[in-house]
């Protein structure tokens, strides 16, 4: 009987909704007995983390996926059938905040009935290839807030085997020579704290924690007062920095403060002390994109003015989104004169781009004229070198007529012979008649010669 693997490729899911833990430890365990068996799934829990002098909780999500990617399909000549009840490559992915894991197991065949081993499985990169796993060595991925164990604990093997260079197999892809196809896998599955979150959560649980009171603030000793005179001093030259708008100097003066008040353990101070140098923060950006925002927009006046306003309305856009930027930070800090001041800049940006659209569509239109125009010119100029040729025709038939010479009747050039007639009847007579002989009448006096 002929025998093939076909690899498939599992996808996940692109939305699995979390599972939201009650608490850890979380324990389950993972039976994984065909093809298809697949263990997908999103937990949530809440870690620990330390702000300052108090531990506040914020939600954090680990992604493991666990099953099979291979399957055995076997043929006989005549027939072919899959058989997912037998599979290699089962696929190992555990995805936490700092760190991650991603190698796939198989069953190799050997002399003491087969192992499980970590394989590359015919991808470029996994981890812990070539390693084993067993019931006594299981897989621990960790990070600053988790620990995940992974545990054999029961594999059942099947008799039938995957030769890699068997040419009777396809697509059975391992660092190994001979696997054994698998009936069942079952693993053990636990997420704990990792050792630093154990000892937050055990300062949070005795009144760190933000729903505990602070304890009340110590007066300080004697030995404390000039430390406590150098922060106020720093703290003034801090305001005077920033009454002149030079956020960056009262910044340094401030942390300055702060860090004596830290070292003193005077939390109220070190919140407000933060607070000023978030204030000075936001207006060093807002002043920032103020003043950006302004040379942006002499840059598009200058442009405007050499008539290239394309160039001008995207420097003018520019403009516009930095005077945006900058009010909704100095809205944030409750500067209403710098804000008021933005949106008046934004405005006339606004104004500019919307003059220089109306020219656009202007020169859009006009263009589409000249083009119009310069089509029915050429039409009509067409129609005019049509008409100039039909008359210049007509004119060099009626040329040609002229110059072909009409046909003339040639006179005799001939001297005629001189006819003598009867003055009376004027019957033809000859020269030395003295009588007509037709009316008688005398003819030497009378005769006249045509």
């Amino acid at each position: 009987m002929k025998k093939k693997i076909v690899l498939l490729v599992v996808v996940m899911a692109a939305l699995v909704p979390p599972t939201l833990g009650d608490g850890l430890p979380f324990a389950e365990t993972i039976e994984i007995e065909r093809f298809g068996n697949q263990y997908s799934k999103l937990l949530t829990f809440p870690v620990y983390v330390k702000e300052g002098s108090t531990i506040e909780t914020e939600n954090r999500t680990i992604k493991i996926d666990i099953g099979p990617e291979v399957f055995m399909e076997q043929e006989d000549g005549t027939s072919a059938f899959d058989n997912k009840e037998l599979f290699i490559k089962v696929l190992v992915s555990i995805v936490l905040i700092d760190t991650d894991f991603k190698s796939y197991l198989n069953c190799r065949c050997d002399e003491h009935g087969g192992q499980l081993l970590w394989d590359h499985a015919g991808e470029d990169e996994v981890d812990k290839a070539g390693e084993p796993f067993l019931r006594d060595s299981p897989l621990i991925v960790e990070d600053e807030y988790f620990k995940v164990t992974l545990r054999l604990v029961d594999l059942e093997i099947s008799p039938e085997k995957c030769g890699i260079h068997d040419p009777r197999y396809l697509n059975c892809n391992s660092d190994y020579e001979c696997l054994f196809y698998m009936n069942s896998l079952t693993l053990e599955l636990t997420v704990a704290y990792s050792l630093a979150q154990e000892n937050l959560k055990s300062q949070y649980e005795t009144g760190l924690g933000p729903e505990t009171s602070p304890p009340p603030e110590e007066s300080p000793t004697p030995e404390e007062y000039p430390e406590l005179e150098k922060a106020v001093e720093h703290e003034e030259k801090a305001a005077n920095f920033f009454s002149n708008r030079e956020y960056q100097n009262a910044i340094l003066e401030y942390q300055q403060a702060r860090a004596i008040y830290d070292r003193l353990d005077n939390n109220k101070k070190v919140r407000e002390i933060q607070t000023q140098i978030d204030l000075c923060n936001s207006y060093i950006v807002a002043e920032n994109d103020l003043e950006k925002g302004i040379e942006l927009f002499h840059e598009a006046e200058k442009i405007e003015g050499e008539g290239n306003i394309e160039d001008a309305r995207e420097k003018y856009e520019e403009a516009r989104e930095k005077f945006e930027t900058a009010k909704n930070e100095f809205e944030k800090v409750g500067d209403q004169i710098q804000t008021t001041n933005c949106q008046n800049w934004f405005d006339e940006c606004n104004n500019r781009i919307g003059s220089i659209d109306a020219r656009i569509k202007a020169k859009a239109k006009m263009k589409a004229y000249l083009t119009i125009g310069a089509i029915a010119v050429l039409v009509v100029g067409a129609g005019g070198v049509a008409v100039r040729h039909r008359k210049k025709k007509d004119q060099d038939v009626t040329i040609q007529k002229e110059r072909v010479p009409e046909p003339q009747i040639l006179e005799d050039t001939q001297p005629k012979p001189q006819v003598l007639t009867c003055p009376l009847c004027k019957n033809e007579i000859q020269e030395d008649w003295a009588l007509c002989p037709y009316c008688g009448v005398r003819l030497k006096e009378d005769t006249q010669i045509y």
